[in-house]
C-alpha cells in the first residue's frame, strides 16, 4: 500500500475521489439522503479546492494497491480561525474491499503528521453519529466526541471528534 498525493492536473483522479465521496454520503445516510446532499459537480469543485494554495492550506492524499489503483482517499486541511491552530479532516473513504487492512489508518496517520508540519496543535472531523466504523477508527487514535449538532444541509444528527495532536499516537514516516 503507498500513500501519496493526489495529481492535481488528473482530472480523473479528482472524479474519482468525488465519487467516491458521494459513495460514502450513499453509505452513510442511504441512497435517498446521500444523493440529496451534494451534487458530483460541487464534490469535484470542493476538491479542487482543497488543492488551490490560494483558498485554503488543504492536502488531498490518495491510497494505492500494489497495482497502483487508488483505492481509498482523505482530505484534510488547517483552520486557522481560532486561537489554535487545527487539522480538520473533511472525509476519508476506503474501499470495501481494502477496510480492515489498515489502509484508513494510514491514510489518518499521514495527515497527521501533516498538520504537525504545519504546526497544529488540534485536530478534528465531523460525522454523522451513526457512522460507527469512522468513529472507532478515530477513537483508535484518541479521538473524543467533543461536540455535536444537526448538519446544516440535511439535518443529519452529527459528531464533532477532537484531539489533541500531541496525544495523538503516530507512527514513524
Amino acid at each position: 500500500m503507498r500513500v501519496r498525493l493526489i495529481d492535481p492536473l488528473s482530472s480523473a483522479e479528482i472524479a474519482l475521489v468525488a465519487k467516491r465521496m458521494l459513495e460514502t454520503l450513499v453509505e452513510v445516510e442511504g441512497t435517498e439522503r446521500g444523493l440529496q446532499v451534494h451534487s458530483i459537480e460541487w464534490l469535484e469543485q470542493r476538491v479542487r479546492w482543497h488543492l488551490d494554495a490560494a483558498s485554503v492550506t488543504g492536502l488531498v492524499l490518495v491510497a494505492e494497491d500494489a497495482g497502483g489503483d487508488i483505492v481509498g482517499h482523505l482530505i484534510c486541511r488547517l483552520d486557522n480561525r481560532g486561537a489554535v491552530p487545527t487539522g480538520l479532516i473533511a472525509t476519508a473513504y476506503v474501499l470495501p474491499a481494502f477496510r480492515r487492512a489498515g489502509v484508513a489508518h494510514d491514510l489518518v496517520d499521514r495527515a497527521h503528521h501533516w498538520f504537525r508540519a504545519q504546526g497544529a496543535a488540534l485536530t478534528s472531523t465531523w460525522t454523522s453519529g451513526t457512522n460507527s466504523r469512522l468513529i472507532s477508527l478515530f477513537e483508535k487514535f484518541g479521538y473524543q466526541i467533543v461536540d455535536n449538532g444537526p448538519n446544516g444541509v440535511n439535518g443529519t444528527p452529527m459528531v464533532k471528534l477532537g484531539a489533541y495532536l500531541d496525544h495523538v499516537p503516530i507512527r514513524a514516516t
